[in-house]
């Protein structure tokens, strides 16, 4: 196969780009870009993937075009399509799945502008408690059905009513994975977090630090256009 799939625990390997829109103040969205730089180190090595962003709020879709390494496109939509396409040799890989559904992911659930409590009730996520630490609240959440595969519940940390830091744990009470969102900077449309420091614990003594700079955000700008209305060709070869 052409391209790997997408490691089960869906939440913790994209969560550097999970929740970087939030704090919206304008409903009108309807097109976001930026470039994602991402490193990730693990037992010595460092690997780096840099990727342009198009998210268009009319149909839910999300384009990643990789820069580095080059080559790669992935598109997900609202049915939970993923079609992972290779440039160079015109093939595509297409795998329908529930998991990649942008209707029902964290990165579409931010993006459309549900971040209040309403908006996790409307995803399906259930309410469990609410605590507040001096100036942090703290809210936890149980995962929808489809989410419960991947965690067993959710605490996010909120400071200054920005989240802070999130934090997934299993049915052992064991944190499988905590994300913090730091350098916010204001636009007109929303407030947002420019650093994401994920760190993915593999067990009691490994873990796997993703660090992630999102830069040159583009709001309702077109500019950009070369993907935000990305079609695989028609003569692409379907990978099985």
């Amino acid at each position: 196969m052409l391209y790997p799939r997408p490691h089960k625990l869906f939440l913790a390997l994209v969560l550097w780009m999970a929740i970087p829109l939030v704090g919206l103040n304008d409903p009108h969205i309807d097109t976001i870009y930026f470039k994602m730089e991402k490193h990730s180190f693990y037992k010595g090595r460092t690997t780096v993937t840099i990727a342009d962003i198009y998210f268009t709020s009319e149909n839910g879709t999300i384009v990643k075009n990789y820069i580095q390494p080059d080559g790669k496109i992935a598109i997900t939509d609202r049915k939970g399509e993923l079609a992972l396409y290779d440039k160079k040799n015109n093939q595509v890989f297409y795998e329908q799945n529930p998991d990649y559904n942008t209707e029902d992911n964290i990165l579409f659930f931010i993006l459309s502008r549900n971040v209040s409590a309403e908006g996790f009730n409307d995803m399906g996520f259930q309410f469990k408690s609410n605590e507040f630490d001096e100036d942090r609240a703290i809210t936890k959440w149980m995962p929808p059905r489809f989410m419960k595969h991947l965690f067993n519940y959710v605490e996010i940390t909120y400071r200054d009513q920005m989240p802070f830091f999130a934090s997934y744990y299993d049915t052992n009470e064991n944190l499988l994975v905590k994300t913090y969102f730091t350098d916010y900077e204001s636009y007109p449309e929303l407030n947002m977090p420019l650093t994401l420091t994920e760190f993915v614990y593999v067990n009691e003594n490994d873990s796997i630090i993703n660090q992630v700079k999102l830069t040159d955000i583009k709001i309702n700008d077109t500019s950009k256009n070369d993907f935000f209305d990305f079609e695989i060709p028609g003569d692409a070869e379907i990978l099985e």
